[in-house]
């Protein structure tokens, strides 16, 4: 229904993704929680009493854990081939790409029109440069999951895996 109701905005392009910013934990992917950044950075976790650290991560994290998502690469693609089915606006797909050769491979085969990256991005800021001279090239992203917690917080959004002991204060 909402492609049908899309259909009709005379819009440029619909991007298909998964997750909100209400808070870092909706974003994750994979099996990291980090938990110590989580209760030190996020300002809806930050705990600063030991006991209710503690508390946390023996009630909150097992919870947060069962729901998130297992990381796959290209996630959100059968979503965009599905939206591609119902309509003839440009489909962006975000979620997962870290091989130049999925970009490649999806945008040929036209599941998407167009692809949306970040984490890469984060990681790498020359990704694309990298790309350009190697289709094969995979990003150092491993979805630490470290800068969607940051980006609730004061600090810069890096890859904080390579700048960690900078950025905060280690």
């Amino acid at each position: 229904k909402l492609i049908v109701f899309l259909n009709a905005q005379k819009i440029a392009a619909i991007e298909t993704s998964h997750g909100t910013m209400d808070n870092a934990l909706n974003i994750f992917r994979g099996s990291t929680i980090p938990v110590e950044t989580v209760l030190d950075w996020d300002p809806t976790f930050k705990l600063e009493n030991r006991v209710s650290r503690a508390l946390f991560k023996k009630l909150a994290v097992p919870i947060h854990r069962k729901k998130m998502r297992r990381f796959e690469p290209m996630y959100n693609l059968p979503y965009s081939e599905l939206a591609k089915s119902h309509t003839e606006v440009p489909i962006i797909c975000v979620g997962g790409f870290r091989k130049g050769q999925e970009i490649a491979q999806t945008l040929e085969s036209g599941s998407a029109d167009f692809i949306s990256l970040c984490r890469p991005f984060i990681a790498e800021t020359d990704f694309a440069m990298k790309l350009r001279s190697d289709m094969s090239y995979e990003s150092e992203c491993i979805n630490c999951n470290v800068c969607a917690v940051m980006t609730a917080s004061e600090k810069p959004t890096v890859c904080y895996r390579h700048r960690k002991s900078d950025l905060l204060g280690e």
